[in-house]
């Protein structure tokens, strides 16, 4: 066809074949859903994170860093594919997904407004579904919102996901759900063990810096507690005024 209409044809290159965490093909025959590519755009995944991440597939390039934006995969791409099969990671995507969000919330433009509204429609859904648990108004969202992201954005992988990991600051939730959660677990014990090491930090020196220093103490005391138990790793986040 190329040689008919008298075009110089490309160069072709072929990809190793591609194959989830457990060595196997990936095909939707086998039930790797997530070959469809709508059910990124309906999860909220970034056009750009999902570019990036699929252009890295099979492939080794000179630069550093896995983060590329669509300019310095053009820059540094070349047809020197690895030999072999390679191995879809997800966690790989929702680490580009992640820098993107931070990235995104940086900038300030559009796609920033496109991350606040969608994570604002997830939390409408959930308050007009469940009125009684409601401790926001509408118009309290946005700016909630974007607050949240600004200061989080490093945690950001879909919109359902960011808003289920900060529902408390949207509405009031069923003490039985609070049971399952990791922190309904804390002892006695465990709650004057936190207190004791706040208490030992000065008011001099009650500064940012020196609070996660101490938080992060705390946290490796309860992910070693937990890993010890069986249970699941602790979790402790600061968040700045």
């Amino acid at each position: 066809m190329y040689d008919a209409f008298g075009w110089k044809p490309p160069i072709y290159a072929h990809v190793g074949l591609l194959q989830d965490s457990h060595g196997q093909k990936l095909s939707k025959r086998a039930g790797n859903n997530d070959l469809r590519i709508g059910s990124y755009a309906e999860s909220g995944v970034f056009p750009e994170a999902l570019v990036n991440f699929v252009a890295l597939l099979g492939w080794s390039h000179r630069s550093t860093v896995d983060f590329l934006r669509v300019k310095d995969l053009i820059q540094c791409f070349d047809l020197k594919f690895t030999k072999g099969n390679s191995k879809v990671e997800p966690g790989k995507l929702m680490y580009l997904q992640k820098r993107y969000a931070q990235l995104y919330v940086e900038e300030r433009g559009e796609e920033h407004k496109g991350l606040v509204e969608a994570v604002v429609d997830v939390a409408l859904r959930h308050l007009r579904a469940n009125p009684q648990a409601r401790i926001r108004r509408d118009d309290e969202l946005e700016p909630l919102v974007d607050a949240l992201l600004t200061m989080e954005a490093h945690f950001y992988t879909t919109p359902q996901e960011f808003f289920d990991r900060y529902a408390v600051l949207f509405c009031a939730m069923p003490r039985e759900e609070w049971r399952a959660r990791p922190t309904d677990r804390l002892s006695l014990g465990d709650i004057e063990f936190v207190q004791i090491q706040i208490g030992k930090i000065c008011q001099e020196e009650w500064t940012t810096d020196r609070l996660r220093e101490a938080i992060g103490q705390l946290t490796k005391h309860f992910d070693e507690k937990h890993t010890a138990c069986g249970g699941q790793t602790a979790e402790v986040a600061l968040a700045h005024p």
